[in-house]
C-alpha cells in the first residue's frame, strides 16, 4: 500500500510538474511577443534567456531536489526577461538575502508567485503598475514575498484560464512539502500579496 500511494504521488506530482512548464512558455513568449511589437532590440536577448531557462527546465528540473543556486538564477533569468518588456512608469522592486551553498529545493516553486505578478501586475493596463519581490534564505527555510498592483490583464491573456499556476503550486506543496510549509494569499484595494515560507 505504501509504494502504491507512493507511485499515486508521484504520478500527481508529474502531472502538476508538466503544466508549470507550458504556463511558464506561454507567458515568456507573450513577454517576447510585446518586444517584437514594440520592434525593441532586447527581443533577441530575450529569446536567449528564454532558451536558457528552458534547458533549465528540461534538462536540470527533473529531479525531486534541485540545487537553490541554479533555482535562484532561473527565477533572476525570469525577471530579467520580464524588465525588458517593462516601460519607463513600471517600477520593479527585486531583492535577495541569504548566503547561497548546497541547499536543495524540490523545482520550479518560486516562480507561480513572480509569474502572477508580472501577469497581473506589469502587464495590467494601470498608470500604476508595481511588482516587489523579495527573497529570503535562511540556514533552515526559504522566504519569498511578492507584491503587485492588480490591473486589467491586456488582449493576449485576458481570454486564458486564470488562477492556474497557484492552484498548482498549492498542490505541489501540500505533496512535497506537508506541514512544512506556509502559504499565504491576499487582495485588497487592488493589490495582490503572496508569502510563501519553506523549509529546507
Amino acid at each position: 500500500m505504501a509504494k502504491t500511494q507512493k507511485e499515486k504521488i508521484e504520478a500527481e506530482l508529474g502531472a502538476l510538474k508538466n503544466q508549470i512548464n507550458p504556463h511558464f512558455l506561454f507567458n515568456s513568449l507573450n513577454s517576447i511577443y510585446s518586444l517584437v511589437l514594440k520592434k525593441s532590440e532586447t527581443a533577441p536577448e530575450a529569446l536567449i534567456l528564454l532558451s536558457d531557462s528552458m534547458r533549465y527546465i528540461i534538462y536540470e528540473s527533473n529531479d525531486e531536489r534541485v540545487n537553490l543556486q541554479k533555482e535562484i538564477e532561473f527565477v533572476s533569468n525570469y525577471i530579467e526577461l520580464q524588465t525588458m518588456r517593462m516601460s519607463d512608469k513600471d517600477k520593479l522592486n527585486y531583492r535577495f538575502s541569504g548566503e547561497l551553498q548546497d541547499q536543495q529545493i524540490a523545482p520550479l516553486l518560486l516562480i507561480p508567485i513572480i509569474e502572477n505578478g508580472f501577469k497581473y501586475g506589469i502587464k495590467g493596463e494601470t498608470e500604476a503598475s508595481f511588482i516587489d519581490i523579495k527573497i529570503d534564505l535562511g540556514k533552515t527555510h526559504i522566504s519569498l514575498s511578492a507584491k503587485n498592483n492588480i490591473g486589467f490583464v491586456d488582449h493576449v491573456e485576458r481570454d486564458k484560464p486564470k488562477g492556474t499556476g497557484l492552484k498548482n503550486l498549492k498542490k505541489r506543496l501540500e505533496l512535497i512539502y506537508p506541514g512544512k510549509h506556509k502559504l499565504t494569499i491576499d487582495k485588497s484595494d487592488n493589490i495582490f500579496m503572496a508569502d510563501l515560507k519553506i523549509e529546507l
